[in-house]
């Protein structure tokens, strides 16, 4: 499908667009948190009122649709959405059992790009076309001041011994973002390992509770 035509859009709503398609879909607070990024502070500025406003413009033009899961919105790329922001994928349901991880992923990734100097997000979606060769599939790849940095997600206690001793022969450093649970397993299992940088999940949910566009960034290392 050829990318719509008589669509103009402000650059702004591009990168949000595409920021949503690449994530699957974002959950109504995390797009508030992606259009106030996006656009100048204005003090006193009702951003729900806003972020309703836009997604009723975007439904028009036929971009998004909302799903409602548990009472909450969940905003996601039609077909025509992702050939708006030319992206190659079609538009699909969001899986219900799998909103959690999907709902952390995209909040690390936002959280990335707000704190540190990430160069590019390589979704799953897209990078099994730059890395067709990778035997295990992390939930995102950053190009970080330069290193290539695989994100991994977890939010379930699993056996990851085999997954993560993959990631360090194929890769400097490996950044994990994870529950209380795994955060302990992790510290327990690998504090002798520097190449494993490990974040308690919760500790960028806080963050995100607070978070302010003109934030400063952060100087997390990446080694």
């Amino acid at each position: 499908m050829p990318r719509p035509s008589g669509i103009e859009l402000d650059p702004r709503d591009y990168d949000v667009l595409r920021f949503i398609g690449q994530q699957y879909g974002v959950p109504f607070y995390l797009l508030k948190c992606l259009l106030r990024r996006a656009r100048p502070y204005n003090q006193g500025e009702d951003y729900t009122r806003n972020t309703n406003r836009t997604i009723g413009r975007w439904s028009v033009l036929g971009l998004v649709v909302v799903d409602i899961f548990n009472g909450a919105k969940w905003i996601r790329l039609t077909t025509a959405g992702m050939r708006y922001v030319d992206l190659p994928y079609n538009a699909k349901l969001l899986p219900s059992h799998h909103l959690k991880h999907i709902e952390a992923v995209a909040v690390v990734r936002f959280y990335l790009e707000c704190t540190v100097n990430v160069e590019n997000w390589i979704p799953p979606r897209e990078y099994k076309y730059s890395y067709p060769d990778l035997e295990y599939a992390p939930d995102g790849i950053s190009i970080i001041d330069g290193k290539v940095i695989p994100q991994e997600i977890e939010l379930i206690l699993k056996d990851i011994t085999e997954k993560l001793d993959y990631y360090l022969r194929s890769f400097d450093v490996v950044w994990y973002w994870s529950n209380r649970g795994v955060h302990t397993y992790l510290e327990k299992h690998y504090a002798d390992t520097p190449q494993i940088s490990t974040v308690p999940i919760e500790e960028v949910t806080a963050w995100l509770s607070t978070y302010r566009p003109e934030t400063n960034k952060s100087s997390r290392e990446s080694a």
